[in-house]
C-alpha cells in the first residue's frame, strides 16, 4: 500500500514539473501578444518603452532561469 502511494506521490511530481516546463516554454510568447495587444491600442510612446523595456527584462530573465535548470 506505501509504496503504491509512493509511486502516485513520484508521477504526480513528473507531471507538475512537465506542466511547469511547458508553462516556461509558452510563457514570453503568451507576454508578446498581451504587450503587442495594449501597443496596439494607441498606447502613449513612452508606455511602448516601458513596455517594451519589460518584456526584454522577462525574455532575459526567462532564458537565465531556463539556463539554470537545463544545466
Amino acid at each position: 500500500m506505501y509504496k503504491s502511494n509512493n509511486l502516485g506521490a513520484i508521477l504526480h511530481k513528473l507531471r507538475s514539473k512537465l506542466s511547469a516546463k511547458r508553462f516556461l516554454f509558452s510563457m514570453p510568447s503568451v507576454i508578446q501578444v498581451k504587450i503587442n495587444h495594449i501597443i496596439n491600442h494607441n498606447v502613449i510612446e513612452s508606455n511602448k518603452v516601458i513596455i517594451n523595456h519589460i518584456f526584454t527584462s522577462l525574455v532575459l530573465a526567462h532564458s537565465s532561469f531556463f539556463i539554470s535548470i537545463s544545466s
